[in-house]
């Protein structure tokens, strides 16, 4: 919930209604954030193949098809400015919302996602994936001021560290 805070993706009264829930069932609460959690994982095994030009594994297909499944039984189908859309609410999907929320925006992001563009992070301990806006689209790193200063600041540090430059001569 804290981080659904963070993205401004959810309302503050679905997250406050949501708090309701966890504090009164926790381990529906706890199976629900696994299950999120599976969703992110299956989607970072479907965009990593994609980006890489290769085929999405199977089991991770599946585990995405069963997530964005679960979240269209919940939504509610709407029209409006000519065109259609699946509505979701946190009353309708519970503890799940979250779930069902980015469940359905990742697969509007599967259709969409300019794979020329879109990157996994260099950083040698991160695997965040960032879309590419670059002008010249060679961007490594998913923010500079953190896995971009690390990379430069440890290269840095191994070209002047003391005794290696005697050790060059």
């Amino acid at each position: 919930l804290e981080w659904a805070a963070l993205t401004d993706t959810f309302d503050a009264s679905s997250l406050d209604m949501l708090d309701g829930l966890r504090t009164t069932d926790g381990r529906a609460a706890a199976r629900a954030l696994t299950r999120l959690r599976d969703l992110r994982e299956a989607v970072y095994d479907v965009v990593v193949a994609a980006i890489s030009g290769e085929s999405a594994p199977g089991h991770a297909l599946s585990r995405l098809e069963e997530h964005w499944k679960s979240a269209v039984v919940s939504a509610r189908l709407t029209f409006s400015e000519g065109r259609a859309e699946l509505q979701l609410d946190a009353v309708s999907s519970g503890l799940e919302y979250p779930r069902h929320l980015l469940s359905l925006s990742a697969f509007d992001l599967l259709q969409t996602l300019p794979l020329e563009r879109t990157r996994e992070c260099a950083g040698p301990r991160c695997t965040w994936i960032f879309i590419d806006r670059s002008r010249g689209g060679q961007r490594r790193w998913c923010d500079m001021a953190t896995c971009g200063n690390q990379a430069k600041s440890r290269r840095h540090y191994e070209r002047t560290r003391p005794g290696e430059r005697a050790e060059a001569r």
